[in-house]
């Protein structure tokens, strides 16, 4: 039933799976040829530095001085990056960055946090220090810029350390939540401070290394109060100087208690301003989250522009530190958008671009809080879904700023997974975005397993290159004509009474102000109203299929199918069905009969010359993918079962040395990764006298040619034949083509 083909291909039917599987493993140190990107790179100089202009990411040029003619605009492709220098020796370094280097990535964003010691902040802990510097040193070598997230919770503030007031419940440490650190003086200098010495400990002013940073990563007091997890920690000594601020905001905007008292007219709720209240005694009553209905809508509103202000002063502390310290030039943003939705247009007006993240078929974990040997995930595409996690994150963009994602998934076991990257980098290089870091490349991948992981699919390597060429080189096109939907200050302050952050593409529908697949359409941001008083009316969003005003991008939200046909490449993602025949540009795709009917193809010239005049092209054709079950012998792969018997939850089969838990743990797969295979058969209308069609090894070295039969002249081009019976099996297809 296995049988072993070139150098590293078995082929697997399995009764049980129900699919056709291969063994592929990447070699992700040895990487060359078509599936090798690294010539994107070069060494980051001075004249790499990372400033903003315009709306987007530049690098200052050749004259070292930004805004001038030399300025060459640069989008950042990476990963969210989790080999912590604390434990990972700095000898893997090198090893690392030219990995990363051959996937096309030029970015990696990684939490500063995990640079300090036990406290109080801010200690740093030099061998932590001098491990990430050489870690840096390795990312520059091969042009590689590190987005520093300055906090991530990871350093837990305890009052007894940090010789701060104990809080409610006297526990030894500040919960995360209660987003005290956030807003407490002591802290928010102690934090400032941490990171100016930071950046000065790891040599960096100056440094082009550094190329753009994050004050907090998913930290907003806003939420957190909408939540209602501000008050509940509050002791005396917090009330009281949160009481203090909040008397402090409303003198600075009223003056005194009678101005006051004529804005906070009784309207639904009971509470304006209380007899024993006045600003004099600045004793005016903070609004709880909880009780905020007893309150009149003017107090509430006041309250929370109060939260959004001690958010921007927070996120504008640390940026001015940044600049002090390293350069004015390094982008700065505060949290990502939906921590704090609508109102961050607020919070976050001193920025310097706008981050968010998202995750498709994020694993539910249905015991314990990520108990690794309970979870279940959905198993459904991002295409098939409607592409709504993309279609909220064009509408959280903020106009007239560079835009990031710099946290998104789609889970490993996730069938579709393959989808994720490259459909990604096509709607974002359409909406012209500027950033896209995958969460995440962790410690794992240093082994030979190849990955598989609640992080990451093995399948995602395949393409994750073509994923990072296509949006670095503007191999897309960007929309013509860009939307930009005008936020009133009325909207933001009924979201924020509603108590909403999450979800802002569904919220700006909800008061009718936008209509979410005008995203497929045009390029779109959300603004301040007052900030675009000429806003013109926000155009149709038409119905399916729905085609980019470039015509490069369609998307058929009935066939469940997203299309892209540029110059430079063609490709098509989703459920393409079987015995039919869809059109990209110069390729006509049809899966064959006894595939699962789900695809994810995409060509890419090699030679920087469009596709039909291309002299050499790579195909990738990833399956999904699984890890080997422990145990099994012979090896086969892990198997994904039903949860629980539930239909429509999914998980894998438990390990034979742990029959009894519910799931595998969620990284207990191991080598070798089995591929699905996807028979299929592209037709490439192309001038050309010969096409030579080579499967590629894990390494990318070329296998034996394709056979005659397989590769058919047809009129107006050629006719192949990927994964065939018979041929050895592959993710990755060079086609050479000789002209007449």
């Amino acid at each position: 039933m296995i049988r072993l083909t070139v150098g590293l291909l078995i082929l697997l039917t399995s009764a049980l799976a129900g699919e056709d599987l291969y063994r592929f493993n990447i070699d992700q140190d040895r990487l060359h040829g078509g599936p090798d990107f690294s010539s994107l790179n070069h060494p980051l100089g001075p004249a790499d530095r990372l400033f903003v202009r315009d709306g987007h990411f530049y690098r200052v040029g050749a004259d070292l001085r930004p805004n001038t003619a030399d300025d060459e605009r640069v989008r950042l492709f990476g990963f969210t990056f989790f080999l912590m220098p604390g434990v990972i020796e700095a000898t893997e370094a090198p090893r690392v960055a030219k990995r990363l280097r051959r996937f096309g990535v030029n970015v990696v964003r990684y939490p500063a946090g995990q640079l300090v010691t036990k406290g109080p902040l801010p200690t740093l802990n030099p061998v932590s220090i001098a491990r990430f510097r050489q870690w840096l040193n390795a990312f520059k070598a091969e042009g590689i810029y590190v987005y520093l997230i300055f906090n991530n919770t990871s350093y837990p503030f305890r009052p007894a350390v940090d010789h701060v007031p104990p809080i409610a419940g006297d526990l030894p440490e500040i919960p995360t939540a209660s987003r005290i650190y956030m807003w407490y003086p002591k802290l928010v200098q102690a934090q400032v401070e941490y990171a100016r010495q930071l950046i000065q400990a790891l040599d960096l002013k100056d440094d082009p290394v550094l190329g753009v940073a994050e004050v907090h990563n998913e930290g907003s007091l806003t939420r957190s109060w909408q939540q209602g997890d501000v008050d509940k920690y509050l002791s005396d000594e917090y009330r009281d100087e949160l009481q203090r601020l909040w008397n402090e905001y409303l003198k600075q905007r009223y003056g005194a208690t009678e101005a006051l008292r004529a804005a906070w007219k009784k309207d639904r709720g009971t509470r304006s301003v209380l007899a024993k209240e006045s600003l004099e005694a600045g004793n005016v009553g903070i609004v709880q989250g909880k009780d905020s209905g007893f309150s009149c809508t003017a107090r509430v509103n006041d309250y929370i522009q109060f939260m959004a202000e001690l958010d921007r002063r927070y996120f504008r502390a640390t940026r001015d530190a940044v600049h002090q310290t390293a350069t004015p030039l390094v982008p700065v943003t505060g949290t990502q958008t939906e921590y704090g939705g609508v109102l961050n247009l607020d919070a976050h007006d001193e920025m310097d671009f706008s981050d968010n993240h998202f995750y498709t078929d994020h694993p539910n974990f249905a015991g314990a809080e990520g108990d690794q040997s309970d979870w279940r995930i959905k198993d459904y595409s991002s295409v098939g879904d409607g592409l709504w996690d993309f279609l909220n994150n064009a509408a959280i963009r903020v106009a007239g700023r560079p835009h990031t994602v710099s946290e998104y998934q789609q889970h490993w076991p996730n069938r579709q997974a393959a989808e994720i990257d490259p459909t990604l980098a096509i709607f974002a290089s359409f909406q012209d975005w500027d950033g896209l870091m995958h969460c995440c490349y962790s410690t794992r991948f240093l082994s030979e397993s190849g990955g598989a992981q609640m992080g990451f699919s093995p399948t995602q390597f395949a393409n994750i290159g073509q994923a990072a060429w296509l949006f670095r080189t503007f191999a897309v096109q960007a929309g013509k004509e860009p939307q930009v939907i005008p936020v009133d200050k009325d909207l933001r302050l009924a979201v924020g009474r509603q108590k909403r952050s999450y979800h802002v593409a569904d919220i700006l529908s909800e008061f009718d102000v936008y209509r979410q697949q005008l995203a497929l359409i045009h390029p779109v941001a959300m603004g301040r109203a007052e900030d675009y008083p000429n806003a013109r009316p926000l155009a149709s969003a038409g119905s399916s299929p729905y085609r980019s005003d470039t015509g490069e991008v369609i998307y058929d939200q009935e066939r469940k199918t997203l299309l892209v046909q540029s110059p430079k490449v063609a490709g098509a993602y989703g459920f393409l069905g079987t015995k039919q025949k869809i059109t990209a540009g110069l390729v006509d795709l049809e899966l064959a009969p006894g595939a699962r009917g789900f695809a994810s193809i995409l060509l890419n010239s090699l030679d920087r010359k469009p596709l039909g005049e291309s002299g050499r092209l790579l195909l990738s054709t990833p399956g999904f993918s699984l890890a080997t079950q422990p145990g099994s012998n012979p090896p086969r792969p892990q198997r994904m079962v039903p949860y629980r018997g539930i239909k429509g939850w999914w998980t894998l089969e438990p390990e034979p040395k742990n029959p009894n838990q519910t799931s595998a743990l969620a990284n207990s797969g191991i080598a070798p990764v089995w591929m699905e295979r996807v028979e299929s058969y592209a037709t490439l209308r192309t001038s050309a006298r010969r096409l030579t069609v080579y499967p590629l090894d894990g390494t990318g070295e070329r296998q034996a040619e394709l056979p005659s039969q397989a590769v058919e002249r047809v009129p107006g081009g050629f006719r192949i034949h990927l994964q065939a019976d018979g041929q050895p099996y592959s993710v990755w297809y060079e086609f050479v083509m000789e002209a007449r």
